[in-house]
């Protein structure tokens, strides 16, 4: 196959350069010469998409903080894509979901003219790196990006920087969709030969990493490992002309008791112990809703089904699988509390988001919660499904209170802007031990 590649390449570069005589568009590539030192944040299978996950989330916030503190830190940051050996050039807007992708039903002439334009466009936007670029790879899977990493590592011979959200899909591959374990783990396993840094997201995460490193036979020594929290408030570039659709603000309006969950869809996130806590509420005759917002993911079509089909679909129990960030925070401000009854995390980012807003959160307690929620949330057994069930109930018949995050904690919940400003810090100590 290595051999075959270079061809494929060199094809690709061919059908770009004809496509551009007939398009008359100027060739634009960017240039290794330029003032700063440069950035290429990993957009990488971000761009063109509304609804988002939490590792999406982190991409996107992350490269439009560092791009505003770009000037005063005198850099250039350049959002970019991977394809084949290619580093593509992109746009802010083509990373935040405002600048969606066309899904209009194309004749065959027009499929032709689209992929003649696709590659014209990859060809004219190409990135020439050189030893002084950064490539921070800020996702987790990185699916084609391994022999573009590859060819700037060795080529270019630039840094190469991962943000380490999570080893589920190795520590828990029961959770993940079919072969995530194998490929997660070829990645790290590769990874380990190029890469120069490793940021975690949590403690928790970094603990876990170096283990993980140590079982491998690899030395965390010969590497900068390091720790930086994320951000929590919500930013509606893309969203804010959006409307909140009239079925969130009814559902809000019609019950007191709104008890939220925000996250995708799949088996580790543990939706089936809520719907088993709220199904004994109901049985108990208290009045509570449960909303359950996020896109749906793996491994779980007959709990959607079951959802879908339930009794009180409709009228106590809701769920959205589309909404935008605007609708999300619509959630968080008119929510009564946050739970979060997840098997495992690599951080838990809807808690501090829940917990920027003043929302009360209730979550599994689980040693990752413990690092993100300290003592400002409450926690439930995940062994226990009477563990939540009693502890709503007697936050309804008023003989509790919700835990109510505190001014203390809100003083350690930093912005995208600040978690830039940290994630950047440990780019320039990074920068000092190489240089």
């Amino acid at each position: 196959m290595n051999h075959i590649r270079p061809m494929l390449n060199s094809t690709l570069l061919l059908l770009s350069t004809i496509t551009g005589w007939f398009t008359k568009k100027k060739l634009k590539r960017m240039s290794y010469k330029h003032q700063h030192k440069r950035i290429l944040i990993d957009c990488t299978g971000v761009q063109n998409t509304i609804n988002v996950n939490g590792i999406q989330r982190v991409v996107q916030n992350m490269a439009k903080e560092l791009a505003k503190i770009a000037p005063e830190e005198k850099l250039d940051i350049f959002p970019v894509e991977f394809y084949n050996d290619f580093i593509i050039a992109k746009t802010l807007s083509e990373c935040d979901g405002s600048y969606p992708a066309s899904h209009r039903i194309l004749t065959i002439p027009g499929k032709v003219l689209k992929y003649l334009k696709f590659y014209s466009h990859i060809y004219h936007n190409v990135v020439k790196t050189g030893h002084n670029d950064i490539l921070l790879c800020l996702s987790q899977f990185p699916y084609n990006k391994h022999h573009a990493v590859k060819y700037f590592k060795y080529h270019s011979k630039g840094t190469l920087i991962y943000m380490v959200h999570d080893l589920i899909p190795i520590r828990y591959p029961q959770f993940c969709p079919n072969h995530a374990d194998k490929n997660f783990s070829e990645w790290i396993d590769a990874s380990f030969m190029y890469t120069d840094a490793y940021i975690c997201v949590s403690r928790t995460t970094q603990k876990d990493f170096l283990s993980y490193m140590q079982e491998r036979g690899i030395s965390p020594s010969d590497y900068f490992i390091d720790t930086i929290r994320l951000g929590s408030d919500i930013t509606l570039s893309s969203d804010t002309h959006l409307p909140v659709r009239p079925l969130l603000q009814n559902i809000f309006a019609q019950h007191p008791s709104v008890y939220l969950i925000v996250s995708t869809i799949e088996p580790r996130k543990n939706h089936q112990f809520l719907l088993d806590t709220f199904e004994k509420l109901w049985e108990n005759d208290i009045n509570t809703v449960l909303l359950i917002v996020g896109r749906i993911g793996w491994k779980i079509n007959s709990l959607v089904k079951q959802i879908k089909h339930h009794q009180e679909f409709g009228s106590k129990l809701f769920m959205i699988n589309d909404a935008n960030d605007k609708e999300v925070l619509y959630c968080y401000q008119h929510a009564k509390a946050f739970l979060f009854p997840s098997f495992t995390e690599g951080f838990g980012l809807p808690i501090v988001e829940s917990l920027m807003h003043g929302l009360p959160v209730l979550a599994s307690d689980t040693s990752i919660h413990r690092e993100v929620g300290g003592t400002d949330i409450t926690y439930f057994n995940l062994n226990d499904v009477n563990s939540l069930v009693i502890q709503i109930k007697a936050i309804e018949q008023k003989k509790a209170t919700l835990n109510v995050p505190t001014t203390l904690y809100k003083k350690h919940i930093i912005t995208w802007y600040e978690s830039a400003h940290n994630l950047l810090g440990r780019i320039h100590i990074l920068n000092q031990k190489i240089s």
